[in-house]
């Protein structure tokens, strides 16, 4: 449903994590009579920009330690994920371990709730030795997240496999207050026969299958770090996955982690993994661009992570991902499938054509001609100094190093969400900002990989400082130029106690 000044409110949720456990904070939002993106008018007790409130606390709920008490050095926090359930139900991730659905504090009601709440303890699922895998770029990435409302499935990529948490089964069991389950673990296995008398959730939370019954693997291998679902005009729906991929490759124009499925009509069976149409022009894509018009570089080195979709039920399908060096890629009609297009790469790739000169994104645009709605890529956001906020995260790599070497310091784009033809970026982790900026989706030609649109981002509100952050700028401008560096390190930051404080915002929502 379009979300106007006059309809049904809209809000944007953050989920943010930390020692104490995870807390759940959302803002409203409307879209102006202009198109664009504007918060509710009020102010919050948490601080920030726009009047956000308090949706959940969940101390103690599978905490996530950000800090090694006996060092005092903050441990990386994984990409987490968010949804929100048509019940206004909570379904979020925490670290690579655990799945969990909670109810927002204003729905104590059973009455209101549509399912029992769920702790999913999944590392029975996962491979023992994933982490020390080498040369894996998996450290940022726990458990992706969609959500599919018309079926009433929560998907989950966890490794190379996608789970279906099937929420009808699961309102069957509203009887029970919670529910705790271990799949895959050795005494609960579905598959063992073994009877332990423990809760597998094998009715509810289950591998998604082909129409043959088999678990199709996505990638082998390799881990989930996103899913994203979109649908067409006909109503069918496609499940998207960007994975893992080698950190460092000695050839730059690597396959594209990215796959597609398209779904069953009940949502609870996948037809096939495949190769997006697009996947060739990202693999073989580069940042620059000579003079003379031919690419240069070295390719996006396989860095494709988070992936978003159009949130609008009916809109036109958009995948927006955030590619290497932090450039959030627009990608219209992501889904299609283009026979003769994709006949002319297969010739390519045997008669050894194919490169990063003739199968870049515009290339790619070029042999779709009519055919495709958009494929480009936009500016990154240059931040203001006023609006940096350091933190322990980034404090030495994202700002102060930056800032002596007198370089612009950027938003990071790690996370997006896209509703009403505009993208909204928003802070994870070691951004140095708390800002929400969002950018209206340009419509018709002229937009291309190396014919960016102008930049238009524009700023919707400001997160709530949860961080535990210093009194003291890390740094201040010089009257004659350049920075005066206060602290360069987190031994140099104003002692607080970050063992008991460190919060991180780790993902978002738009419903």
């Amino acid at each position: 449903m379009d979300v106007s000044v006059n309809q049904s409110q809209q809000y944007l949720y953050a989920l943010a994590s930390g020692d104490q456990g995870h807390s759940v904070i959302r803002l409203p939002i409307k879209t102006d009579r202009d198109g664009s993106i504007k918060v509710a008018e009020g102010q919050s007790v948490l601080g920030g920009q726009g009047a956000w409130e308090q949706v959940g606390q969940y101390p103690g709920l599978c905490p996530k330690t950000l800090v090694n008490r006996s060092t005092q050095q903050f441990v990386p926090l994984r990409l987490q994920n968010l949804e929100v359930l048509e019940d206004d139900g909570l379904v979020f991730t925490s670290d690579r371990s655990h799945i969990v659905l909670r109810y927002p504090s204003h729905l104590n009601s059973a009455k209101d709730r549509t399912c029992p709440e769920l702790v999913i303890d999944v590392r029975g699922l996962l491979s023992p030795d994933f982490d020390d895998r080498e040369g894996l770029a998996n450290q940022d990435y726990g458990i992706s997240l969609a959500y599919n409302p018309d079926a009433g499935v929560v998907y989950a990529g966890i490794e190379d496999q996608v789970y279906c948490i099937d929420l009808v089964q699961l309102a069957k069991r509203k009887s029970q207050q919670s529910i705790e389950v271990q799949p895959g673990s050795a005494a609960v296995s579905a598959d063992s026969g073994a009877d332990s008398g423990a809760d597998s959730g094998a009715d509810f939370f289950y591998p998604l299958k082909d129409s043959s019954g088999r678990s199709p693997v996505v990638s082998p291998g390799a881990s989930s770090i996103s899913l994203a679902l979109c649908e067409d005009s006909a109503g069918k729906k496609f499940l998207f996955d960007s994975h893992t991929a080698p950190a460092i490759r000695e050839n730059p124009f690597t396959a594209t982690p990215v796959k597609v499925a398209e779904l069953e009509t009940d949502g609870r069976r996948v037809k096939s993994w495949d190769e997006p149409a697009f996947n060739k022009a990202l693999q073989y894509s580069s940042l620059s661009i000579k003079s003379d018009g031919t690419q240069e570089g070295n390719g996006l080195r396989s860095d494709v992570t988070f992936l978003a979709t159009e949130s609008r039920k009916g809109a036109a399908p958009v995948l927006v991902a955030h590619v290497h060096h932090n450039h959030p890629v627009v990608i219209g009609d992501p889904h299609k499938k283009y026979p003769d297009v994709e006949a002319k790469m297969a010739e390519m790739e045997a008669n050894g054509t194919m490169s990063d000169q003739t199968m870049h994104p515009d290339a790619y645009s070029k042999m779709l001609g009519d055919q495709a709605a958009g494929f480009y890529r936009l500016h990154n956001i240059t931040i203001n100094f006023d609006d940096i906020k350091g933190n322990a995260y980034n404090i030495k790599d994202r700002v102060t190093s930056r800032l002596k070497k007198n370089k612009v310091i950027n938003f990071n784009h790690d996370y997006f969400q896209v509703t009403h033809g505009h993208v909204m970026t928003l802070p994870w982790r070691d951004d140095p900002n708390l800002l929400v900026m969002a950018h209206k989706l340009p419509e018709g030609a002229g937009c291309g990989w190396h014919t960016q649109p102008d930049a238009a981002w524009y700023k919707v509100a400001e997160l709530p400082p949860l961080y535990n952050m210093p009194q003291t700028p890390p740094a201040e401008k010089k009257e004659g130029g350049g920075y005066q560096v206060h602290y360069e390190t987190f031994e140099d930051i104003p002692r607080v106690d970050w063992a008991s404080n460190a919060v991180c915002y780790s993902a978002y929502k738009v419903k």
